[in-house]
């Protein structure tokens, strides 16, 4: 008998009030039966994939609280969209759980990234999911535009934009992104801005009223380039990041009095034979309220430009300085005179970082003569350039010669009871060899226990981290110093890594 058969048969039999017999009836309590097994098998399914569900939302349940970039950096490994880094995007691309996660978490997406590099059907999806995920959130957000040139992409950014006044980071990735994307820089909310877009083609930029931070390069044909010609609020910027020639430093210095941060990339490439091109001499600025200063000299740089940057920079308030130099030539050996006047002046100077800067030892133990008041030495990948001889390939700073020297006494001339008597913390990522390691136990017993801490001629060294280009001398050093680490002193020992400059 067919399911459909009984169904009629049964409701024929209560239509006419009909009574089976014991064949049908047998029947009927067949078909019964069966019904009520498929229906107990149904409720078990559903009571499993009821305890599934719940152990998936209590899996869930802490991934929901991670903070963004962590869930961004675990979905990294799914580079199912290369040209889209957001969190919320990788997200989403896993699965569809993943994707109703991502969506559960409007956290995720108060960063995105606009690049217009795929089809246009493409294009318009991504826009319409963006567009429904910014309509829901309420944070200020960041967004990253880079190619947009077409009419379509064009109106839907703008649409995006004009969702809600909520930007607060932007970024633009296309020398011509700002001449057609004008009303971005109306956003009353943007505090940081990341301009890689020639200067030429926009010579007045609008003023954003919150703007503090503002990172954007100058381009190399742009030599006699100065701040004034860009219509910005530099009096309220508070840090600064940009790349350009030697002699803008001052410029930018004198226009953005309020800055706290400041970050100079000095891409001159001058041929360092060319003594014709001598530059022009810089006007002393004094930057009274920068607290952090970072430099990073790249390539050829005239000796001349080098000497005048350092003696015309003044931070008396100035409480972190860098200095980094990016595949320097024999002749860009950085001046003592300069280089020990510049850190004179900075008064306040507590933590001081040194990355492949080309400096003989003895003048870089001078230079640290000069700052006894730093808590915090940075040394990494420091090269020393022979003052005579032919051979011009560099070498690393004699690192033994250096510990040597912060774990002794300076001659009596110089009335300095210790190099660096503050010094609580000190990095080095360098060559280690036989010689150094002795004079690196040298130098952390005399900051550690011994009469000139007692006596409070220099401070106790709380903090050695190495960084060594041999790994095979890891475990033996790490031996060497465990007696101070069992005694509390904060020691690590890891191989060399990739230089702090590039990262």
């Amino acid at each position: 008998m067919l399911p459909h058969h009984s169904a009629q048969r049964i409701d024929k039999h209560r239509t006419l009030g009909y009574i089976p017999g014991p064949t049908e009836s047998a029947a009927l309590q067949s078909i019964a039966s069966r019904a009520r097994e498929k229906l107990r098998r149904l409720l078990e399914g559903c009571s499993a994939l009821e305890q599934c569900a719940n152990e998936c939302d209590a899996l869930l349940s802490p991934i929901r609280r991670l903070p963004p970039e962590i869930l961004g950096a675990i979905f990294s490994h799914y580079p199912r969209d290369p040209d889209d880094p957001s969190p919320g995007v990788r997200i989403r691309a896993v699965c569809y759980i993943w994707r109703d996660v991502s969506r559960s978490i409007p956290d995720i997406w108060r960063w995105i990234s606009v690049p217009f590099r795929r089809a246009l059907n493409a294009r318009r999806r991504k826009y319409e999911s963006l567009r429904s995920h910014l309509q829901d959130t309420s944070y200020l957000l960041s967004i990253s535009i880079s190619k947009c040139t077409e009419s379509e992409d064009l109106s839907m950014v703008r649409s995006l934009v004009d969702i809600a006044d909520r930007w607060k980071t932007l970024y633009l990735h296309n020398a011509e992104t700002l001449s057609h994307l004008p009303f971005v820089l109306t956003l009353s909310n943007l505090d940081f801005l990341n301009y890689s877009c020639h200067l030429d083609a926009h010579p007045s930029l609008p003023v954003m009223p919150r703007l503090s931070s503002l990172r954007f390069s100058i381009p190399g044909e742009q030599y006699q380039f100065s701040p004034v010609n860009l219509r910005l609020p530099w009096e309220q910027l508070r840090s600064l990041r940009v790349s350009g020639r030697a002699h803008n430093i001052s410029d930018f210095l004198l226009c953005c009095r309020a800055l706290t941060s400041f970050w100079m990339t000095v891409t001159d490439g001058l041929d360092h034979q060319q003594a014709d091109d001598m530059p022009a001499p810089l006007p002393s600025v004094v930057a009274s309220s920068l607290q952090s200063f970072s430099l990073m000299v790249c390539g050829a740089l005239h000796p001349s430009s080098l000497e005048a940057l350092l003696s015309s920079t003044i931070l008396p308030a100035a409480t972190n300085i860098t200095l980094a130099h990016s595949k320097p030539l024999p002749s860009n050996i950085w001046p003592e005179r300069e280089l020990g006047l510049f850190l004179s002046h900075a008064r306040s100077l507590e933590e001081l970082t040194l990355i492949a800067i080309p400096i003989s030892t003895n003048v870089l133990a001078r230079c640290l003569g000069v700052t006894p008041q730093i808590g915090r030495l940075v040394l990494e990948a420091n090269l020393a350039y022979p003052s005579s001889g032919r051979d011009p390939r560099p070498a690393t700073i004699n690192t033994e010669a250096l510990l040597s020297s912060l774990a002794q006494n300076t001659p009596a001339s110089n009335n300095i009871p210790a190099l660096v008597p503050n010094l609580t913390s000190i990095e080095i990522h360098d060559s280690f060899g036989t010689g150094v390691k002795k004079e690196l136990i040298a130098m952390v017993e005399s900051r550690w226990d011994s009469k000139m801490v007692r006596s409070g001629t220099v401070k106790q060294l709380r903090r050695v981290a190495l960084r060594l280009s041999d790994a095979s001398l890891i475990p033996e050093v790490t031996a060497l110093l465990r007696g101070f680490q069992q005694q509390g002193l904060d020691i690590s020992v890891l191989p060399a890594k990739q230089l702090l400059m590039m990262a």
